[in-house]
């Protein structure tokens, strides 16, 4: 559980902040409303580029908040969100908040630390590469091999 742990401090200090380019090969965490623009705008960006390892929560799902499929915010995974999740303070915030504000955080996983990405106009504005590394100079390092369609692998 220590991918857990490493993004719930990530959720509540909303750092490291990402600076580079991701990878559709990346996981994604996102918190979402039910009919926010934002949110289904960010979410189809996800879904036109590919990213095969995304969890969606939607934070106004009834009767409890729960992961939602990135094209269908009505529709639930059978992920079940766990409590360390909706005890972060900004699930708090996001779940007292009028609708329409401060969603989608958008939150990325790449060499084993989640980086905060920001909302939907951040990723509009994050390049997103084929599968590879990136390295210190952010220059990409492409993998010899195609990527294949995998099961969400998020550790929860």
């Amino acid at each position: 559980m220590d991918d857990l742990a490493q993004l719930t401090r990530a959720i509540d200090k909303k750092a490291p902040k990402l600076v580079s380019s991701i990878s559709n090969a990346d996981p994604i965490f996102a918190f979402v409303r039910t009919a926010c623009h934002y949110s289904m705008e960010a979410c189809h960006i996800l879904q036109l580029e590919r990213f095969k390892n995304v969890h969606i929560l939607n934070v106004r799902y009834r009767p409890s908040p729960a992961f939602v499929h990135v094209n269908d915010f009505s529709s639930t995974t059978d992920v079940p969100v766990p409590a360390d999740l909706l005890k972060t303070h900004e699930f708090e915030l996001l779940a007292q908040r009028p609708a329409g504000d401060t969603v989608p955080q958008i939150f990325v996983r790449q060499n084993g630390v989640w980086y905060y990405v920001g909302g939907c106009n951040e990723l509009k504005n994050t390049q997103i590469v084929p599968p590879g590394n990136v390295n210190s100079t952010n220059r990409l390092m492409l993998e010899d091999t195609k990527p294949a369609l995998t099961k969400c692998t998020l550790k929860m």
